[in-house]
């Protein structure tokens, strides 16, 4: 399992009473298994069949994160403008295969693989106002917007006669 992370930020104040925001952060992990194993399958104590086991994975986890910030202190008497916006994308590819072969034919040996994709994007933007009046009175406004967008794909196939066929385990969201 490999993982890197990076993170980047500031915060800058470049007007009298207006302050700027972002910051950034990525992940991107990739994973790499290779699992081989031996079978036996046995009934009332008598060895009925013996054989291999292999299952392999890779399999990318990408997350990116991006967020945006303002800020705008309009009065002495602390009226103030917020606006937030925000990315995040986190997407993960994978492959796995799975193959048993058994050696005496007691069993029929079994080839299946997966391909699969799941991803999230959401974006979303907030704006906040507050104007403050004498004697404790505020005003206060807001809104906020997001759109989310997934998906999570499954993609199942079996070995059947030196052909990949895909299987009732395979399907395709997008909500």
């Amino acid at each position: 399992l490999a993982t890197q992370n990076y993170k980047l930020g500031f915060v800058a104040d470049p007007f009298k009473n207006h302050v700027f925001g972002f910051e950034g952060y990525v992940r991107v992990q990739n994973e790499n298994v290779d699992n081989d194993g031996t079978i036996s399958a046995e009934h009332n104590g008598t060895e009925l069949d013996v054989g291999t086991a292999d299952f392999d994975r890779e399999q990318d986890n990408n997350l990116y994160n991006m967020t945006f910030n303002y800020s705008w202190k309009m009065d002495s008497i602390n009226s103030q403008f917020n606006l937030f916006a925000e990315y995040l994308n986190k997407q993960t590819d994978g492959f796995s295969a799975a193959n048993s072969v058994y050696h005496r034919g007691v069993f029929d040996n079994s080839a299946e693989r997966f391909n699969s994709k799941v991803g999230t994007e959401i974006y979303s933007v907030q704006a906040d106002f507050t104007k403050r009046f004498k004697k404790n009175l505020n005003l206060e406004m807001g809104l906020l917007a997001t759109y989310i967008d997934r998906e999570n794909d499954l993609l199942s196939d079996f070995l059947v006669n030196n052909e990949w066929v895909e299987n009732e385990r395979s399907n395709a969201f997008t909500y």
